[in-house]
């Protein structure tokens, strides 16, 4: 059994539809589809006026694939694939026996042991109960009519298959903020218990394979059923993850995908710095239907 280790980081939107279905309803099928947020020139138009954008803020969606070996105390990493993406981007698993499930307890879960093994030999965080921030629903009143346009992503990558889960859950403060994280609305700040990445980990038979289809016409890549990989899909920008980064809201970015923009952008504020990997500035956050 081969094994596909997605990492979800940077400005990554998650749209989860339907993870939470009573299966006896007549309703879609569970899917996941990432919506990666480019930031450029052009967000500036779509953003408030104190949403500043400079060249290191930048953000391009970037997919980088490694064939990896994940030891008892070492994982090997051969890099296979390493591109800027645009467009839709389909992962497709022929061979899988289940569609989209979700991590729900914190016992171990042998549909993604392998990801608690490499991430344990990075001494990252490993995988957690599914649960990230979804702005519209836990960050506004009830019946905000604040929601997120997949169309509006530079690169949307739809999966149909694999165990969700999210990373690296911590408390924090979110309120009405600016570029540089600071509290700048009347109201109180509201504390939350949130994730800073997600993942997911996908089985593939031996016998079998994905296959990994890009928006822009290129060949599909690959992933044969008795090998794992390990996929990391992020948007990403050279300041936040520079020895300097970390001390600008990035989070602010999102709602260049959302509509009716509000008069307050609500965002993590009042964030510890000291490291610009894990940085609530640019967590993943999600949107659409249950466990998101």
């Amino acid at each position: 059994m081969g094994r596909i280790i997605v990492g979800f980081e940077g400005l990554c939107l998650l749209f989860t539809n339907n993870l939470k279905r009573n299966a006896e309803e007549n309703s879609p099928a569970p899917s996941l589809t990432v919506g990666l947020v480019e930031v450029n020139a052009k967000t500036k138009e779509k953003l408030p006026e104190f949403v500043e954008i400079t060249q290191d803020d930048r953000h391009y969606p970037q997919i980088t694939i490694n064939e990896i070996q994940v030891g008892d105390e070492e994982t090997i990493r051969e890099r296979q694939f390493c591109s800027m993406v645009a467009g839709d981007l389909s992962l497709e698993n022929y061979f899988a026996t289940s569609g989209i499930a979700i991590k729900e307890t914190t016992e171990e879960d042998p549909s993604v042991e392998l990801s608690t093994r490499l991430y344990n030999n990075d001494g990252a965080a490993i995988p957690d109960p599914f649960k990230i921030i979804r702005i519209a629903e836990d960050l506004y009143p009830v019946g905000s009519e604040l929601r997120a346009k997949p169309e509006l992503c530079k690169a949307r990558l739809h999966i149909k298959a694999g165990t969700l889960y999210s990373r690296d859950p911590r408390p924090i403060k979110y309120g009405a903020s600016d570029i540089e994280g600071n509290h700048i609305g009347e109201g109180s700040p509201q504390e939350k218990t949130a994730s800073i990445k997600a993942g997911m980990e996908i089985a593939v038979t031996d016998d079998g394979y994905a296959l990994l289809y890009f928006g822009d016409g290129r060949s599909a890549f690959r992933f044969e059923g008795e090998k794992d990989y390990e996929v990391v899909v992020t948007s990403l920008s050279k300041r936040s993850h520079s020895e300097i980064g970390g001390d600008r809201n990035h989070f602010l970015y999102y709602y260049s995908v959302f509509s009716p923009l509000p008069s307050e952008l609500i965002a993590p504020i009042d964030v510890d710095q000291q490291d610009p990997f894990n940085n609530p500035f640019c967590s993943v956050i999600g949107a659409g239907g249950g466990g998101g």
